[in-house]
């Protein structure tokens, strides 16, 4: 079972852990900005410019670990402000920019760039590999996500709150 853990300083070394590489120019635009558990995972670049995510990986976890992943597909590029949809099979809003064929688990995601450097997560449980520091809340009905301008501390619990679900929409 891979454990995505917490990050450190750049270049630093922890068993069982990918080695925290730089991020490529551009890779800190992009943040997991809402997750709807069993649902969707909702990435968003915050920048201006246009972000290549092709080759990420979107970890999937729950309170123990890692439970599935999605390599983002190789031509994947994000403009200045937009969304890329991952989804359940049954999920029926609007259409995915990728189908993960499991179930989507209800602890969190946590994005990474080819090289494995960590870019950004969310968990909604305490333990979860894919959070960063507390965890946010656990919304059964709609969804975790991030304020309308996606701001992110590094910190899950100040970051996210629950809100309706909102898919390729701001929050």
């Amino acid at each position: 079972m891979l454990r995505l853990g917490l990050w450190a300083t750049v270049g630093t070394l922890v068993v069982g852990v990918p080695p925290v590489a730089p991020a490529v120019a551009g890779h800190d635009a992009v943040v997991v900005n809402e997750f709807a558990a069993g649902r969707y995972v909702e990435l968003r670049n915050v920048s201006m410019s246009t972000v290549d995510i092709g080759g990420f990986k979107l970890y999937l976890c729950d309170r123990y670990g890692v439970t599935g992943e999605v390599r983002i597909a190789l031509d994947a590029r994000l403009s200045g402000g937009d969304f890329y949809l991952v989804a359940a099979p049954a999920f029926t809003g609007d259409a995915a920019d990728q189908v993960y064929s499991g179930v989507l688990p209800r602890g969190g995601a946590a994005l990474h760039d080819p090289d494995l450097g960590w870019v950004d997560g969310t968990a909604v449980v305490a333990g979860s590999p894919c959070g960063e520091g507390d965890p946010a809340p656990d919304c059964r009905s709609g969804s975790v996500a991030r304020d309308a301008d996606s701001v992110d501390t590094g910190r899950n619990a100040a970051d996210f709150t629950c809100r309706p679900l909102s898919p390729r929409a701001p929050n």
